[in-house]
């Protein structure tokens, strides 16, 4: 399968809007990682003239800071102190020993939450002072202990705590000393209870909260006290119910709220008070109603965003629902609820949309047809549907700003490609269908603006790919259906720009096709599983420069030959190989 391309977000179902989230697909995970590569590996292989004179310098002293004089050290301007920090943290270069040497410097950001080794109680001393203003410990070992050094920090307005399982309810207690705190995360602090929230009483000017996956979280009313909070989140807060919706009464500034897997049913939603500047609205996997949601939408006057992913009573009269309200909603994810043709039709009055999730929903031709009245819609996933038919295909080819379209495990085929092929401003696209095949390939061929294609498993040949060699630029592209071979990959080394290519599942490429690679000199990352690759072919990967990842699940390759390759590409992780530990 290929990767589902969802066009809204929320908790559980919903990636950031725009962008493609893989979905079981075996190069799946390989995109995940991509984006989360340390960027101070790929500064450090900058050659100099393409590096500013502060990173050269950053760099520098980074090498050297275990030996540089204290009064030198003492010498750095706060916004280079600041700089050094950052760039240690960024290169996983601190230790206690650093930490203590830098305690001496003035700081307002301590950032820690994206360091790739382990960070202790320990570091807090030297690197905690009165001036801080941001401070982010998130996923780290930090334990009541180490909280104990931020009791007094009355500059403090961001404080991110996500997932430090060491924390219990009494750490809560240093917000009593933190009186300009604007900005809380809490999230997955398994341990905490409703004792912890006492202590945001303390924190008046608070506006933004994250009490996600807080599973221990029940009892909201120390939350009455906090009239400036804008942002909420009580995503899968699985104690949280109706009940608890009240203390929410006076919260009337309230921008972003966020139910998604909590008890909230439509008594929930009635207990909720007018929010007039609410324009976001998570409740995935909720127990809500189109009934419900009927007295609700009326009390959201400016409500932008909603998701209603996975609940599985929303059905077409939620959507009526929505149109009889028509707020100005951008983005409006129904991912995997039973809205149908009639609820969609109704949906087409809401011409404000920009994005919509329909993956999984009862649509048909005539649904997607109706949608073509959208005429701003830019992001949309019908993958998992009943769309067929080039006439619905024909009504979205006329959507003047549609750039992102999910069509997987639909039955559309060469036909509706053929329609497809007149909407000139997509750049993303999945067609992981089985009815397309070469001639959708040469339909496509027009769409020059394609950035990402998924045709994991449409039925494309050698001669699909000399069709996809016209789309110049493409950066992800996958071609998965077992028919391409050796001829067909060396059609694809056209695609210079590519930076992720799945050739997975093709039995018929070769070690021999290696070679022919050799122009995608930045692809970042390549999928081979499946195919008949063996060790004699990994040698000709060694001319691509920027390959960071490697998968190679059931082929001949073994692990002599990646480790060879390796050698030659320091920082390759190779995935599949019998005796290649696999990144984390």
């Amino acid at each position: 399968m290929g990767s589902g391309w969802s066009c809204t977000h929320g908790k559980g179902a919903d990636p950031p809007n725009g962008v493609l989230s893989p979905r079981n697909s075996p190069f799946g995970k390989l995109k995940r990682s991509l984006s989360s590569r340390t960027s101070a590996t790929a500064r450090a292989t900058l050659p100099p003239r393409d590096r500013t004179l502060l990173d050269l310098a950053l760099g520098r002293l980074c090498e050297c800071i275990a030996d540089l004089p204290a009064h030198r050290l003492d010498q750095l301007p706060p916004d280079l102190a600041q700089a050094l920090l950052d760039r240690l943290v960024e290169c996983g270069a601190l230790d206690e020993g650093v930490a203590i040497r830098l305690g001496r410097l003035s700081h307002h950001r301590l950032a820690l939450d994206s360091y790739p080794g382990p960070v202790t109680d320990e570091w807090l001393v030297p690197l905690v002072n009165p001036g801080m203003e941001i401070i982010k410990l998130g996923r780290s070992a930090v334990t009541n202990h180490g909280m104990m050094q931020l009791g007094l920090l009355p500059r403090l307005k961001v404080l991110h705590l996500q997932y430090c399982q060491g924390l219990t309810d009494a750490s809560l207690s240093v917000l009593q000393g933190l009186p300009a705190l604007e900005e809380l995360n809490l999230a997955g602090l398994e341990h905490l209870t409703c004792r912890a929230l006492e202590w945001l009483r303390a924190c008046p000017r608070l506006a933004w909260l994250s009490l996600e996956l807080c599973a221990g979280v029940r009892c909201l009313d120390p939350l009455r006290a906090l009239p400036a909070l804008r942002h909420l989140d009580l995503g899968w807060c699985g104690r949280v119910g109706d009940a608890e919706l009240g203390a929410l009464a006076g919260l009337r500034r309230l921008a972003c709220l966020r139910l998604g897997r909590t008890r909230v049913t439509d008594a929930g939603l009635a207990a909720l008070p007018s929010l007039p500047d609410l324009r976001v609205l998570g409740l995935p996997r909720t127990a809500v109603t189109g009934a419900g949601l009927a007295g609700l939408l009326p009390r959201l006057p400016a409500l932008r965003e909603l998701s209603l992913a996975r609940c599985p009573g929303v059905r077409d009269d939620a959507a009526r629902a929505l149109a009889a309200a028509r707020p100005p909603l951008r983005d409006l994810d129904l991912t995997y609820t039973r809205v149908g043709d009639a609820g969609v039709m109704a949906l087409a009055s809401l011409d404000t949309l920009v994005a919509l999730g329909l993956e999984a929903c009862r649509v048909g031709d005539a649904g997607a047809a109706a949608l073509g009245a959208l005429r701003s819609l830019e992001r949309l996933d019908l993958s998992d549907t009943r769309v067929a038919g080039p006439r619905a295909c024909a009504a979205l080819a006329r959507l003047p700003r549609l750039h992102t379209l999910s069509l997987a495990f639909t039955g559309v085929d060469d036909a509706g490609v053929v329609e497809l092929a007149r909407c000139t401003s997509l750049r993303r696209l999945n067609l992981d269908a089985r009815g397309v095949t070469d001639a959708g390939c040469a339909a496509l061929a027009g769409l020059r603006a394609l950035e990402a294609l998924d045709l994991f498993g449409a039925r494309v040949t050698d001669a699909g790919c000399a069709a996809l060699a016209a789309l110049t630029s493409l950066r992800s592209l996958e071609v998965c259906g077992g028919g391409v071979g050796d001829a067909g990959v060396a059609r694809l080394a056209a695609l210079i720009h590519l930076r992720t290519l799945s050739l997975a599942q093709n039995a018929g490429v070769t070690s021999r096709a290696l070679g022919a690679l050799a122009p995608l000199t930045r692809l970042r990352a390549l999928n081979l599983s499946q195919t008949g690759v063996s060790n004699a072919g990994l040698a000709a990967l060694a001319r691509l420069p920027a390959l960071e990842t490697l998968v190679l699940h059931g082929t001949r390759a073994r692990a002599s030959g990646a480790v060879r390759l390796q050698a030659q590409l320091p920082g390759l992780a190779v995935v599949g190989v019998p005796g290649i530990a696999s990144p984390k």
